[in-house]
């Protein structure tokens, strides 16, 4: 008796073991806590748009800093194993072209297909919004492989390279009056990182 006892009592043992190693494993594709992506732009993007007669700032109407800025990462979730994931974030540019005030913000890092990488924004013209439209093509770095590998869990991926997307080209054409840019202009690059919730 008292040896079925501790049999089925070491049974018990190893299973609530097995869950508990089980409850305890890092997720595969953990939910975003918080960071941020900062984005160097080119300095012959910002000056071409500059000599448009364009004034480029923050949301808070700042001057940009080495022509760079900073979103900060708010949500999304990313799978590891393949990279597809969201990373939301908050912040953006202000752009004041002759008159016409358009608010860039809510950045979102969209890698749900692979081989077209975006960063989407709302687009908010004369304080009317007007669409969530694709900003910037993102071509990750040679280096970057999957899986994916968090250190104390944070990603950081530099060296994205960005480069201005079909529909923001359009519609930068359209603000401006004529074809001003072109979509696949080098815009700069961009540096996340991301800090996911040690909860899963």
């Amino acid at each position: 008796m008292k040896r079925s006892l501790s049999k089925a009592l070491f049974v018990v043992a190893l299973a609530c073991t097995a869950s508990l190693v089980h409850a305890q494993s890092p997720s595969q594709t953990p939910s975003v806590d918080f960071g941020r992506t900062t984005v160097q732009l080119s300095s012959s993007f910002v000056n071409s748009i500059q000599g448009l007669g364009a004034v480029i700032t923050d949301l808070h109407n700042n001057v940009l800093q080495n022509n760079s800025f900073t979103v900060r990462a708010t949500g999304g979730a990313l799978d590891l194993a393949t990279s597809a994931g969201e990373i939301q974030h908050t912040g953006g540019l202000l752009v004041n072209a002759a008159g016409t005030i358009i608010r860039i913000q809510n950045f979102t890092l969209d890698t749900s297909n692979a081989t077209n990488i975006v960063i989407t924004a709302d687009y908010i013209v004369n304080d009317h919004f007007a669409a969530r439209i694709a900003l910037f093509n993102v071509q990750p770095p040679p280096t970057l492989t999957l899986p994916l590998q968090l250190q104390s869990g944070v990603l950081q991926v530099n060296g994205l390279v960005l480069t201005l997307a079909p529909a923001a080209a359009s519609t930068l054409n359209t603000i401006f009056g004529g074809p001003v840019v072109q979509a696949g202009t080098n815009i700069g690059t961009a540096n996340a990182y991301v800090v996911f919730s040690p909860s899963n």
